[in-house]
């Protein structure tokens, strides 16, 4: 059933309907907020939430407003079309649809279809090679990777979680294939919603994916998973991350970006990509031109226990300090962004 409902001025603002009582009235739009995709709700239990007398539903029922079906209030809301217009390939028919047919049998039901995308999608997915598990593996081996489009790290259990996301939409010709496949947040698939896409992160899915095969392949030959302490994600102990041979183009030390990833370590958020650390040297830069105290800025970032720094974090924070408020009072919820 649908969050969503509409109602049309036509009904609502006719003299039939405004000379009803206020109770009455409202009892009619909670019905019609409660109803199916039929027009079919089930009336006693709204009056029950609402207080509402079973005179105010005997008077939609005089009105023609509304029609009771059985003995148990189940009741149909007679203009219906005229509120909603509901596509086919999103109808879900009514449990009470055999009753309402039975009590109003020249009343004419849309009939629900499948979308025409669901039905090239799942005949994709029948022909591709891919197994039916690949959805959702992948999308945990990307669990704490960070977006190739917004870069913001991906976590499950949020708006940022991990998503498939087709580079050639199926609906335009592509194919569901690992040659087709980038995984990036949920909030940035939902924004490029049915739009064609660069590789994106293509040839670090085909990495993932053919490191777990190999992976699940050793362990149903009873071999030993060396370095790994749960399916393709490399333990803390062996999850180092080399300066050197990183190859950043930064002006910041050495010293400095080691300490960055060992704080990162003490706060249990390990960085895991150079993207990420070059994401945070561009923060710097930022903070830098800004003729900010980078030490000072480093300091904040501890004291507060942030995960990364921003420049507007860090005016917010000299902002609160000048008003002599506690060190990030009513600021930071962003402790726990996902940086």
């Amino acid at each position: 059933m649908a969050n969503r409902r509409m109602f049309s001025k036509k009904i609502t603002e006719s003299a039939r309907f405004l000379k009803m009582p206020s109770e009455t009235q409202a009892l009619y739009f909670h019905l019609g907020m409660s109803a199916d995709d039929d027009g079919v709700v089930e009336a006693f239990t709204i009056m029950r939430l609402l207080g509402a007398t079973e005179d105010s539903l005997k008077i939609l029922v005089a009105k023609d407003f509304v029609r009771v079906l059985n003995d148990d209030l189940v009741t149909h809301i007679i203009d219906w079309n005229e509120h909603n217009l509901i596509r086919a390939d999103r109808k879900i028919d009514s449990i009470y649809k055999d009753l309402l047919l039975e009590v109003v049998p020249e009343i004419e039901l849309l009939e629900p279809k499948s979308r025409k995308d669901n039905e090239i999608r799942n005949k994709l997915y029948k022909e591709s090679s891919l197994p039916d598990k690949f959805m959702g593996t992948i999308r945990s081996l990307f669990h704490g990777e960070y977006c190739p489009v917004c870069s913001i790290e991906m976590v499950q259990g949020t708006n940022t979680k991990p998503s498939v996301q087709h580079n050639k939409p199926l609906s335009k010709g592509g194919k569901h294939d690992l040659d087709n496949i980038s995984v990036i947040c949920l909030s940035c698939n939902m924004s490029i919603k049915n739009k064609e896409t660069s590789t994106l992160n293509n040839i670090e899915v085909k990495k993932k994916w053919k490191e777990f095969s190999e992976d699940s392949t050793r362990t149903a030959r009873g071999q030993h998973r060396v370095g790994k302490d749960r399916v393709g994600k490399v333990s803390l102990v062996e999850d180092k991350l080399e300066i050197k041979s990183l190859s950043l183009e930064t002006s910041f030390s050495e010293s400095l970006l080691n300490d960055f990833i060992a704080y990162r370590k003490e706060l249990k958020k390990p960085i895991k990509t150079a993207r990420a650390l070059k994401a945070f040297t561009n923060q710097l830069l930022e903070i830098q031109t800004a003729n900010i105290d980078i030490n000072y800025a480093i300091d904040t970032m501890k004291n507060n226990e942030w995960q990364t720094v921003k420049l507007e974090w860090i005016q917010k924070h000299k902002i609160d300090r000048s008003n002599q408020l506690p060190v990030g009072a009513n600021v930071f919820d962003m402790i726990d962004e996902d940086y």
